[in-house]
């Protein structure tokens, strides 16, 4: 794939951006939501789409700093 994507950038960025998302649902969603779209999405078929946001890390998807709290809405 690097050899592809030094000609092609985007076929680089649609097989990165592909196995990001897919797993994801592979390795966190129920199984049944995994059985329906862990193929579409791996496959090239499904759209997906990744946003990354942190005020302090930017796009750096290797240096998230957030935190989840549980609040009285749940």
């Amino acid at each position: 794939m690097e050899e592809i994507a030094r000609g092609d950038f985007s076929a680089g960025y649609v097989q990165v951006v592909g196995s990001l998302v897919g797993q994801i649902p592979a390795s966190s969603a129920s199984p049944k939501t995994a059985e329906k779209y862990v193929p579409l999405i791996t496959s090239g078929l499904g759209i997906v789409g990744i946003a990354l946001s942190e005020s302090h890390a930017g796009s750096d998807a290797g240096n998230p700093r957030m935190t989840a709290r549980r609040t009285d809405d749940g």
